[in-house]
């Protein structure tokens, strides 16, 4: 019985070492990201905005009624990680026809949306200023 209690303590030793001296919480370093998407030339609300950084999780955001978006990627506003991102941009609506089909309308143009045809790539920098001016056009 002392020998199973021994081994025990020995092992809840070990991972409480373990944990202080690495496990963290296993997210990389973000750095807060802000920006302003405009379509044609005017602010526009509710699209959404996603940063992708090559080998890092997507960092998410919305557009308030001046175009202003704060990226989050674990916890709202925590920011993104820093490297080469491509961006996309998308809003679009959905309603049922009269004959009951769903009908997706983009709002901004759908190239916006998609990967490596958005056209809107930038450079997140950590410890520098992360300000981006999204300026989509109707063509």
């Amino acid at each position: 019985m002392r020998h199973e209690r021994l081994t025990a303590a020995v092992f809840a030793a070990i991972a409480v070492t373990a944990c202080f001296l690495g496990c963290g919480d296993g997210r990389p370093a973000l750095v807060p990201v802000t920006g302003t998407v405009t379509f044609d030339g005017k602010p526009i609300q509710g699209a959404e905005v996603m940063f992708m950084v090559k080998g890092g999780r997507p960092s998410r955001g919305e557009t308030d009624a001046e175009g202003r978006f704060a990226l989050s990627t674990f916890e709202e506003g925590d920011g993104c990680a820093p490297g080469a991102a491509q961006v996309v941009v998308q809003k679009q609506s959905f309603h049922y026809n009269q004959q009951g089909e769903g009908i997706t309308t983009f709002i901004i143009p759908q190239r916006y949306g998609i990967p490596g045809r958005s056209g809107l790539d930038v450079e997140v920098i950590a410890g520098g200023e992360n300000d981006f001016s999204l300026e989509l056009r109707s063509r």
